[in-house]
């Protein structure tokens, strides 16, 4: 929350180059965290499925392929949900609104109707990481949109 507060202030204080390394600065660190996370869940997928579905063998690498796949969602989340607060803190909501109901409803429902169709069970898991993708274009787009109106770049 103290973030939102700091890009909040600097941009109503017309602080533009703190604005601007702030939010490089804080992608910078988000994407460093996604990836790690992502690496983290890809070596401990096993163990975190055999805490829960050990008993069967079948299920058990069925739960660590759907966390390997789903895992890789963590690259581009970190980012989306970045990209929506920091519109939040820059006061436009429908933008940030935006970038929300698509990565969490729209994209997600789109990409869980078609996967499957091509990919089978790994579409379902698939599915989260293609809207996290689709959504991470509409944040860039809106953060190249709108980077002289707020200064920011």
């Amino acid at each position: 929350m103290e973030q939102h507060l700091l890009f909040g202030y600097h941009y109503g204080a017309e602080n533009t180059e703190e604005l601007k390394s702030l939010l490089k600065k804080s992608l910078k660190l988000m994407i460093i965290t996604s990836v790690v996370m992502t690496i983290l869940a890809e070596l401990l997928s096993k163990t975190l499925a055999s805490i829960f579905v050990s008993y069967d063998e079948n299920l058990l690498e069925m739960t660590i392929r759907a966390i390997r796949l789903f895992a890789l969602s963590y690259i581009i989340s970190g980012v989306n949900i970045f990209t929506s607060s920091f519109f939040t803190a820059l006061n436009n909501g429908i933008v940030s609104a935006i970038i929300s109901f698509l990565r969490t409803l729209v994209f997600q429902i789109a990409m869980i109707f078609i996967l499957p169709i091509f990919l089978g069970l790994d579409g379902i898991w698939i599915a989260v990481v293609c809207a996290e993708v689709l959504t991470l274009f509409v944040s860039i787009g809106f953060l190249i949109k709108d980077r002289k109106k707020y200064q920011y770049a």
